[in-house]
């Protein structure tokens, strides 16, 4: 059983430098196309963009989990998703940042060679049957990390398209 502990151990250290990185980055970009819905929907463009991308976004304590609540309190007024899509959009974006931050915070060498992230992220779910050593495979996982961020990034530029519109049409009344 330590055997399959230290070879599970090694295949993890070099699996997790590509997943820990992939994971970071896309969330990034979850993140940054949400951060170009909320300067669409402030209307910004010129120095006021830069302000609010450079300057506010940028801040520390302007997370993206504030950005997924400014998000959620500007829903609530535009109502852009609605029903079962407005709660799997949130459910989704949460998971994204949820995961993240399991990884960029939480990785903890211990216990079985294992991490800590990895048990929120459900990439190896240890479980003892008798002497058994039971995994979860991590692709799997993996991949729904993937379709969340593909489903929200579609589904902000289509919300994008509708605050641009919009903009567009208030623009042209002026």
């Amino acid at each position: 059983m330590k055997d399959e502990f230290k070879k599970l151990s090694e295949e993890w250290d070099e699996t997790t430098k590509n997943i820990v990185g992939s994971i970071v980055e896309k969330t990034k970009h979850v993140e940054s196309f949400l951060e170009i819905l909320l300067s669409e929907y402030l209307n910004c463009s010129g120095d006021k963009y830069s302000f609010v991308r450079e300057v506010l976004f940028s801040n520390y304590f302007f997370d993206f989990g504030k950005k997924i609540n400014l998000f959620k309190n500007l829903n609530l007024k535009e109502r852009w998703l609605k029903g079962k899509d407005k709660e799997e959009f949130i459910k989704r974006i949460i998971k994204i940042s949820k995961t993240r931050n399991a990884f960029a915070h939480d990785i903890v060498k211990g216990g079985f060679g294992g991490v800590s992230g990895m048990i929120m992220f459900d990439y190896r779910v240890r479980s003892f049957e008798g002497e058994d050593f039971k995994l979860i495979d991590y692709k799997e996982s993996f991949n729904e990390f993937n379709d969340n961020c593909s489903y929200v990034i579609e589904k902000i530029i289509a919300i994008n398209e509708v605050i641009i519109k919009k903009n567009k049409e208030a623009s042209n009344k002026k």
